[in-house]
């Protein structure tokens, strides 16, 4: 009779199973159990702080993660758009492109049809700084939490700009001189600022 052991190792914990197999699969179950390792909570494997030593090697396991997906979405993204001609096939055509100030472009494509590569060249923006809905259960909503004060003041100021998008927006809510032809590159321009603008320097995001 061939068996099947399976293990669940935690950092105080121990899951067992035991399977019996038949054509190469589990057919019946035998067995299963775990175990509690108590002198782990009384210092055993954790440090000083109290934290797990495991801690360290998890979060940096974890950005490792979510800095490989980031940047297979992007090559997804990035392959598909070339796919449909709203990017070009060439790299260096593609960094030229990059160089456009994306803003202009959302806020026109509202109003009037954009060359191709110019939309793509919005909706890559929008992929590269999306943000994400967390499923984590203190995440809940909270009405009267910062997150929905503000989202509510951002409301209220894309009304004031008549801006149908949050895209729309920015280049209303900071209009900059150089903006407004999108079919020139920023890169060797000089930055205009606003008169309500207080930093002491030219800057292409105030």
């Amino acid at each position: 009779m061939a068996l099947r052991f399976a293990f669940d190792m935690g950092t105080s914990s121990l899951g067992w199973v035991v399977f019996e197999l038949e054509a190469g699969g589990p057919a019946n179950l035998v067995a299963l159990g775990s175990r509690i390792f108590s002198n782990t909570e009384a210092g055993a494997g954790r440090e000083p702080n109290g934290e797990s030593k495991a801690k360290a090697r998890r979060d940096a396991r974890a950005m490792r993660r979510g800095y490989d997906r980031r940047l297979q979405r992007y090559t997804h993204v990035s392959d598909l758009m070339v796919e449909m001609g709203l990017l070009p096939g060439e790299l260096a055509e593609r960094q030229k492109l990059a160089q456009l100030s994306p803003y202009p472009l959302r806020a026109a494509a509202l109003e009037k049809a954009l060359p191709p590569h110019h939309v793509g060249r919005a909706i890559w923006h929008i992929n590269k700084h999306r943000g994400f809905k967390s499923n984590r259960k203190t995440d809940a909503p909270d009405e009267k939490g910062k997150i929905a004060s503000a989202a509510e003041t951002l409301e209220n100021k894309m009304k004031a700009h008549s801006a149908e998008t949050y895209g729309a927006f920015l280049p209303r809510d900071r209009p900059i001189r150089m903006f407004e032809d999108v079919s020139q590159p920023v890169s060797g321009r000089t930055a205009t600022r606003p008169e309500t603008c207080t930093s002491s320097t030219p800057c292409v995001t105030c």
